[in-house]
């Protein structure tokens, strides 16, 4: 699928330069993770609307009130377009960006 392969050109991308660079590790930096968690969170209402009403399912956890739909599960809030586009964007500015090389 294209969620599938936007990723899988972003990992390579990120896997292409880090062996370029002789790097032993890739970590995400915690601001950029913080940012991104954010954001994410931010964006997740419309969908927790949904699962809340929606026919029990594994999605929402049966159904049941009990269970707390986790905000750090939440697909990215603006849809898949402008997330594929934010990957595309990462790529073609040429670094790596919010991760740390060592």
């Amino acid at each position: 699928t294209q969620f599938v392969e936007e990723q899988t050109g972003y990992i390579s991308y990120v896997i292409e330069r880090v062996t370029r660079s002789n790097a032993a590790t890739v970590e995400a930096e915690p601001k950029a993770v913080d940012a991104w968690v954010e954001d994410v969170i931010a964006k997740a209402g419309p969908r927790q609307a949904m699962l809340t009403n929606c026919t029990p399912s594994y999605y929402n956890y049966e159904g049941t009130k009990a269970q707390r739909f986790s905000l750090l599960n939440e697909l990215h809030g603006d849809g898949p377009m402008p997330y594929f586009k934010k990957l595309r964007d990462l790529r073609e500015a040429g670094e790596l960006r919010g991760l740390s090389l060592s």
